[in-house]
């Protein structure tokens, strides 16, 4: 993907909120912004319509709103626990490869039916290869938890972990945390991921519109 920088637009809610936190801890503007271009064409390359917009900022996590807990996503559920399987429960934490970690999120299956825009692998992916361009290192983290009671549907910032888990890793390199929710009444075991942006100077910028 190309890496452009970009014109910082207002904008509203959590984008709003997420770029004015990121102004507020670098209020010099001493932060690098960068686009990860797709298929979006704009008139002008440095002017971009803030509503098909989106930001993973340094340090910040997101997360689906809902993995796939059906008779369909068992399969990918088994092939995690076979993967995770020799993983021990943190702490401590585990470290891996940037592309360890995307071979782990691959396999969770998004529920269709909760709107998706944060939680974009394509995007994901492509924030990831340009972070670790920038710092020269493929090293991220991963923090595994299981028997976890993870039910309701969250925002795609509202996250799964609590109680200090943020802390279960540095915050220097991407990290991973995989919980896996057990099963429930109406629902399948499922691994649910929430994935953190390395602490940095940055926010990277991506078009809804791939």
């Amino acid at each position: 993907m190309l890496i452009h920088p970009f014109r910082a637009a207002y904008t509203t809610g959590y984008r709003l909120s997420t770029l004015l936190d990121l102004v507020k801890k670098y209020p010099d503007g001493c932060f690098e912004g960068l686009y990860i271009s797709g298929a979006l064409a704009a008139t002008r390359s440095n002017v971009l319509d803030p509503n098909t917009i989106g930001y993973h900022v340094e340090g910040s996590s997101y997360n689906p709103r809902h993995p796939l807990r059906t008779k369909k996503s068992t399969k990918n559920t088994a092939l995690l626990d076979q993967q995770l399987q020799k993983v021990k429960e943190a702490p401590p934490y585990a470290t891996v490869t940037i592309g360890q970690l995307m071979d782990l999120l691959e396999k969770v299956e998004v529920d269709q039916n909760y709107v998706a825009q944060l939680w974009d692998l394509k995007a994901i992916r492509s924030a990831l290869d340009v972070l670790k361009n920038r710092s020269n290192s493929d090293k991220a983290y991963l923090v595994v938890k299981r028997n976890r009671d993870l039910k309701a549907v969250r925002t795609e910032r509202h996250g799964i972990i609590h109680g200090g888990e943020e802390q279960l890793a540095p915050t220097d390199a991407p990290t991973l945390f995989m919980y896996r929710a057990n099963a429930n009444a109406n629902e399948e075991a499922v691994w649910w991921p929430q994935l953190r942006f390395p602490d940095g100077n940055y926010v990277l910028a991506f078009s809804f519109d791939w």
